[in-house]
């Protein structure tokens, strides 16, 4: 499915949406900005390098676990872990979001900390292309360093 699940926080009377992408292949973005992506995709320092949360994600059961990191030239290069629950096929429960170290389940409950929405999926015709992330061209980003040979082998 080409798109991705918007969640709204609301904190302090103040609301803000949060798009999450999940691609067939484990890619995540978090925080995706669609306007970034149409301005910046074709650019050298743009979407793909510059700017956007990419990581991986799996499913266990029916809960999403995600994981992502700052693309690095930034104020920061942090990494975040954020988990979900499967509603159902266009609608996710946000779980729980912690910067730094791995959520813990024994711990859960103090990682659900932001008022969030059910985040329901929206439809999109052109989305980004997973491959040409910035972290996936990085050989310590595989658990597999042969499947990293294969895809980088597969690219040129």
């Amino acid at each position: 499915m080409n798109g991705w699940y918007a969640f709204t926080e609301t904190s302090g009377g103040t609301s803000f949406e949060v798009k999450c992408v999940f691609f067939e292949d484990g890619m995540f973005i978090y925080h995706f900005n669609p306007a970034y992506f149409k301005e910046t995709a074709d650019k050298k320092n743009g979407f793909y390098s510059r700017g956007t949360q990419w990581g991986r994600y799996v499913l266990v059961g029916d809960t999403i676990k995600a994981q992502f990191i700052e693309s690095p030239g930034g104020m920061s290069w942090s990494k975040g872990h954020i988990w979900f629950q499967i509603a159902n096929r266009t609608s996710l429960k946000w779980l729980a979001f912690k910067y730094g170290d791995p959520i813990h389940v024994a711990n859960i409950g103090q990682y659900q900390n932001r008022d969030m929405s059910i985040g329901s999926f929206t439809s999109a015709p052109a989305m980004p292309n997973a491959d040409k992330a910035w972290i996936k061209s990085r050989s310590w980003f595989w658990c597999d360093i042969q499947k990293f040979k294969v895809w980088k082998q597969q690219r040129k």
